[in-house]
């Protein structure tokens, strides 16, 4: 399975970075994995794995999120929405494979990376797409604001130096199966993307709502919800279901980290789907 990494230049002239991983000289579909906040393009490496084996005719575009992985740690300044500039950076990602008809472009987000597919349906309403796959998908971060977290998180990413590394396949071993709040985990997820950098996103997420972006009320859409996912409970199960009506959803035995924990039932499923 060749590996291709790639380097988009996005809206504010920062890099991003995605791997490229395809069975095919001219694959009929097209994967965009999204990680969660703290993981990375390493994060689908067995979920591709059992993916391309399923689905040879494939290619699965793993992307680094900025200020994780290889990508660009800097954010830039702005007055609102810390995910519209996830926003932005994902437009100028698909730009990349407007070749490609959107019906053969399926987006798969986790956790951090599903708030971004609500945000990015809400500004561009039209969904087109062959699928949209949310994994671990939550509808809303905490109760309170911290407005001036997203001003501090850009001062602090111009000279912050820290982190940008890829979490390593050993470490996504050593972590597997274990609880959604199992500190180690945490610190080295924070240990790779740089302890400022972690703890002001998380800061600037807090107090988000999904905005519920109709687009994402379609069959083609797919909630993947975890059972003992404790920031995805039963109760916001059922409020997903109520705010998305025609969208499917699908229940698995796993907790919040399924991307790791569980890639090949994953992976079995989307090949379904």
């Amino acid at each position: 399975m060749p590996v291709t990494t790639k380097k988009i230049t996005s809206f504010d002239g920062e890099h991003l970075f995605v791997s490229e991983r395809s069975n095919s000289d001219n694959p009929t579909k097209t994967y965009i994995l999204l990680s969660g906040l703290g993981g990375c393009s390493t994060s689908w490496h067995w979920f591709i794995n059992n993916l391309l084996s399923l689905r040879p005719d494939t290619c699965c575009v793993a992307v680094d999120l900025r200020g994780h992985g290889l990508s660009s740690h800097c954010f830039p300044k702005l007055s609102g929405n810390i995910l519209s500039i996830y926003v932005e950076d994902l437009r100028m990602l698909l730009s990349q494979y407007e070749r490609l008809d959107r019906e053969n472009i399926i987006l798969v987000a986790h956790s951090f990376g599903t708030l971004i597919l609500q945000e990015y349906f809400a500004t561009y309403p039209t969904n087109t797409f062959g699928r949209v796959i949310l994994l671990a998908s939550p509808i809303n971060i905490g109760v309170s604001k911290f407005p001036g977290a997203y001003t501090a998180l850009s001062v602090w990413s111009k000279n912050d130096h820290a982190g940008r590394l890829h979490i390593s396949l050993a470490d996504h071993l050593k972590f597997k199966n274990t609880r959604d709040l199992y500190l180690p985990r945490l610190l080295n997820d924070m240990t790779a993307i740089g302890k400022g950098t972690y703890i002001l996103l998380w800061l600037s997420l807090l107090g988000w709502k999904s905005p519920r972006p109709q687009a994402l009320n379609q069959p083609n859409t797919h909630f993947v919800l975890g059972s003992k996912d404790i920031y995805v409970t039963a109760k916001k199960r059922k409020r997903i279901q109520k705010i998305f009506p025609r969208a499917q959803q699908h229940l698995l035995d796993s907790g919040h980290n399924m991307v790791v924990n569980i890639p090949k039932t994953i992976s079995d499923l989307l090949a379904q789907i």
